[in-house]
């Protein structure tokens, strides 16, 4: 959970991760595929691929760690502009 920007950050066995905004209850997928595809690649929101994320932990401000059961890794992943306060 990442409580000082409002958001609640959970991984999705559809290879993605994704927010639930506190205030409104909205749940947003903040990156990976939006079309069930899954992989190993690197890149900006949607343009990354997990492959069966099942870990997940803040290490910094907006910072996370993902783990991934089918890629046998660990990834880091930046969603702090994402999850910017509203103001």
């Amino acid at each position: 959970m990442s409580k000082d920007l409002g958001w609640l950050i959970v991984t999705d066995l559809n290879d993605c991760i994704r927010g639930i905004d506190l205030e409104t209850k909205k749940v947003y997928t903040l990156s990976g595929s939006l079309n069930g595809k899954n992989g190993h690649k690197d890149g900006d929101d949607n343009k990354t691929l997990f492959n069966f994320p099942y870990g997940l932990t803040e290490v910094g401000h907006g910072t996370f760690l993902v783990t991934e059961s089918d890629n046998h890794s660990i990834r880091q992943i930046h969603l702090e502009p994402i999850l910017a306060p509203k103001k």
